[in-house]
């Protein structure tokens, strides 16, 4: 899945180049899968209750290591052309690659989206074929049941990633084709989003008829097979396949402004012996932003920001000075002029920065408001037809 999660999770390292991550809801679903395979494994002859905990916990590691290798299908296709992928965020519902920008070309969008069911296609016929060599031999009942589980579960998601709407990769393949044929990004996301939210209502609406089944104690077994976790799936699908959809349409507005349109150029810079009293009086009190740049001798010291301010007794206002308590400059606190303006609203969205500093090189060059871009997104979108 090419991931909109957006948030961070527990950090597990870094794997060619790319940060590999747990979300906290992924600890729920690894627990649950343990009991029922354990469960299920000791019903199997001549696996004891330790082996078959044993046999669960090696199954389902490896289920998630072919989730990982399902991302990283996406991840190295990706770089491929050109695109790099900051992370890959395992959580309840299986895996997401969350990548620097989305692909400009639907020839690249579906050679990216297919290359995760590929590898989960390969990996099921490994787990198949390991089965079918070891079925007479003198392997353990419980490791030949996890092989056969392993090749049948990849399958079956290779088949489900494959159903043409989003947040699945079908979904980003036939927005792909419908791109590729109409001309319009916009469309095909629209088309894409509409079928994921539709097969996603479809699965809650499955899932609550299945629960209310099995709760009246009916046997009607199309039915009762689906339950909450159904259910809970196709409310998660639904609300992915509208943040996409939403996501597409603000790429529509925004995709081709960058920082440099947008960036309000620097009319101001705090001289490191400012008093802070002088920069309250003059800086924030006067001049809009939360952050100036600090310059000695014009050497750029670092930023100050109104945090770091209000962090100073009142008392000490006039006799600490600006560069005793700027904040040294961190490249990964600044963007670059050419960092498209889709990007810079991601990496605003959900902080509490209004503006963000615009560095080339080490040359500061204006500032990025995130008022700004949302005035731009405002007067543009009835140009492209986004309401």
């Amino acid at each position: 899945m090419l991931g909109l999660l957006g948030r961070r999770g527990i950090r597990l390292g870094r794997f060619f180049g790319v940060d590999v991550q747990l979300d906290v809801s992924w600890f729920f679903i690894f627990f649950i899968l343990i009991f029922f395979a354990a469960n299920w494994l000791g019903e199997v002859p001549t696996v004891t209750g330790t082996q078959a905990w044993v046999f669960a916990i090696l199954g389902v590691v490896l289920f998630f290591l072919s989730l990982l290798a399902h991302e990283f299908g996406h991840a190295f296709t990706a770089r491929a052309f050109g695109i790099k992928t900051h992370a890959i965020t395992l959580f309840m519902f299986g895996g997401a690659a969350q990548m620097e920008r989305g692909p400009k070309r639907p020839t690249a969008e579906f050679c990216i989206a297919l290359a995760g069911p590929a590898v989960s296609f390969i990996t099921g016929v490994a787990f198949g074929v390991a089965w079918y060599l070891l079925r007479n031999t003198s392997i353990s009942p419980g490791m030949l049941n996890i092989l056969a589980y392993l090749g049948s579960i990849n399958l079956i998601l290779t088949f489900f990633n494959l159903i043409p709407g989003f947040p699945l990769d079908g979904g980003m393949m036939l927005r792909a084709a419908i791109w590729g044929v109409s001309g319009s990004y916009l469309l095909a996301s629209r088309i894409a989003g509409g079928i994921g939210r539709a097969f996603g209502g479809f699965l809650l609406f499955w899932g609550i008829a299945g629960t209310l089944t099995m709760l009246a104690g009916a046997n009607v077994p199309v039915v009762s097979s689906a339950g909450p976790f159904t259910a809970l799936i196709g409310w998660f699908m639904m609300g992915l396949a509208k943040a996409q959809q939403r996501h597409a349409e603000v790429s529509a507005v925004l995709g081709d402004l960058t920082v440099r349109d947008l960036m309000r150029p620097i009319h101001a810079v705090v001289p490191a012996d400012t008093l802070i009293s002088d920069v309250i009086k003059y800086y924030f009190g006067a001049l809009p932003g939360d952050q100036f740049p600090v310059v000695e001798d014009q050497r750029l010291l670092g930023l100050i920001t109104r945090a770091q301010v209000d962090a100073v007794p009142e008392r000490q206002w006039d006799w600490v000075r600006a560069g005793e308590v700027a904040r040294p400059f961190r490249r990964e606190a600044s963007v670059p002029p050419g960092l498209g303006a889709l990007d810079a609203l991601q990496l605003l969205a959900g902080t509490n920065i209004t503006s963000v500093p615009v560095f080339q090189d080490r040359r500061l060059l204006g500032y990025l408001f995130r008022n700004d871009l949302l005035q731009a997104y405002e007067s543009r979108k009835s140009q492209v037809g986004v309401s």
